[in-house]
């Protein structure tokens, strides 16, 4: 199996992957127009609103998503109308209870966080979760079908909206303050959806009532699911969510602009997470769990193959990085040089989900990450009370080497994943990138 040459690869690797560029292009390029719009302390209470909405969305889409991909590929045409409307039924609901979560926590978590915004903010956002219903909807449909151009142009115009409404701000058009960032957000969720519903390529087949057995199996295979997903996600908030309370919503901002940058990073990893799911739950049916296994130690390879170069730059030009994208923030450096080698690990951990849930263990996946969300609650709050800001990204960078070491063991002796071969796979791709580019060189002689 030839990770490079599969068209599979090169064809759904690129949608994905323009699709994880574009998202966080806007999103950086929004954040680099912020920190010049915004004070610190604002900048840190919209950084704490954009975490948990994403931790939000992360888990409505993890409960819904792979198991409506995984059970599609493997029922009869006709049940995919009971399963459709099954996953449907579970979106509305679950976006009802994010909504009713948003109007019941909003005070509470904006006294939590000394940011007294942050309430009318999540009561907005109760209105956007309703309005991103579609949205998914036809995102678990694209997903399925393999169909990731589409799922690339919906997200490409939700982050746009924002974006554009960010840049037009600082060219002076007109006054920008984090309430009317979140209005845009709502903007962005209501035309994304609305261009969802008109480019779906495929008629939507609804079954006349709902199926409580399909809802039953979404249930069962997504409550470990989106429990792994959020957990996953409150694992890399964690440590904002601490600075928030112990510290300031400005130490906050001061934190997220290393966790940008080392974002930048860290795209290949999410992006092949995306398109490696569904090829693997066809694999482990097919061809069993070697084929599996190797699918991970390549995937994984050729993610580090693109993130060290990365690593070493940063570690080098840090303080030439701060300077051109976030000038105040000169203080950042030292947590950058820290932050950046969690690049190094967290590709294993993104496949280690992917590879767990596509096998039919999503529990096995929820324990782990459980695990090490305590762990790293644990070890966030000493260093974070000890160290204040360089804290958390001791803490955290310390739970991801314990979780990468334990991870190891765990798909070693479920599929026999060996860690030499995923870095004997990365050598492997400098090689053939070494030698197209000469071979191109040549050609051009």
């Amino acid at each position: 199996m030839k990770l490079i040459k599969d068209s599979y690869w090169i064809k759904s690797g690129i949608y994905s992957l323009l699709q994880n560029f574009f998202s966080l292009l806007f999103g950086f390029g929004g954040f680099y127009l912020l920190v010049r719009l915004l004070d610190k302390s604002h900048m840190g209470s919209y950084t704490l609103f954009v975490t948990v909405t994403s931790i939000l969305e992360v888990a409505r889409v993890g409960f819904i998503k792979y198991g409506f991909i995984k059970f599609r590929a493997e029922v009869d045409e006709a049940e995919h109308g009971k399963l459709f409307t099954a996953a449907f039924f579970l979106n509305v609901v679950f976006a009802a209870l994010i909504s009713i979560g948003m109007l019941l926590l909003g005070k509470w978590l904006s006294v939590v966080w000394k940011s007294h915004e942050l309430q009318n903010m999540f009561y907005l956002y109760a209105i956007t979760s309703i309005v991103l219903v579609p949205f998914f909807q036809f995102e678990y449909l694209q997903h399925a079908l393999l169909d990731f151009k589409r799922v690339f142009l919906a997200y490409f115009i939700r982050s746009g909206v924002l974006f554009f409404a960010i840049l037009f701000s600082y060219l002076g058009f007109y006054p920008l303050d984090i309430f009317r960032l979140v209005l845009f957000n709502l903007l962005g969720a209501f035309v994304a959806s609305l261009f969802s519903f008109i480019i779906t390529n495929k008629p939507l087949c609804f079954s006349s009532s709902v199926d409580w057995v399909w809802i039953k199996k979404l249930v069962q295979f997504g409550k470990f699911v989106v429990g792994t997903n959020l957990g996953s996600m409150l694992y890399s908030a964690v440590d904002q969510f601490m600075l928030g309370s112990l510290l300031s919503t400005a130490s906050v901002a001061v934190y997220n602009v290393g966790g940008r940058i080392t974002n930048l990073v860290n795209l290949p990893s999410v992006s092949l997470s995306a398109i490696v799911f569904p090829h693997s739950a066809k694999l482990i049916k097919s061809e069993g769990k070697d084929a599996v296994r190797d699918l991970y130690e390549q995937s994984v390879g050729a993610i580090l193959c693109i993130a060290l170069p990365a690593v070493v730059f940063t570690l080098i030009f840090p303080h030439w990085i701060i300077a051109v994208i976030a000038p105040g923030y000169s203080d950042t450096v030292p947590i950058l040089q820290v932050t950046i080698f969690m690049s190094l690990f967290l590709p294993f951990a993104y496949q280690f989900g992917v590879t767990l849930d596509s096998m039919g263990y999503p529990h096995r996946n929820f324990y782990v990450t459980a695990t090490f969300f305590i762990i790293n609650l644990i070890l966030n709050y000493f260093w974070i009370s000890n160290f204040g800001v360089m804290g958390a990204a001791y803490g955290t960078l310390s739970t991801t080497i314990i979780g990468f070491v334990v991870m190891q063991i765990i798909l070693h002796k479920m599929i026999g994943v060996n860690v030499l071969k995923v870095f004997k796979n990365t050598i492997h791709f400098y090689g053939r990138l070494f030698y197209t580019a000469h071979e191109f060189v040549l050609k051009k002689r």
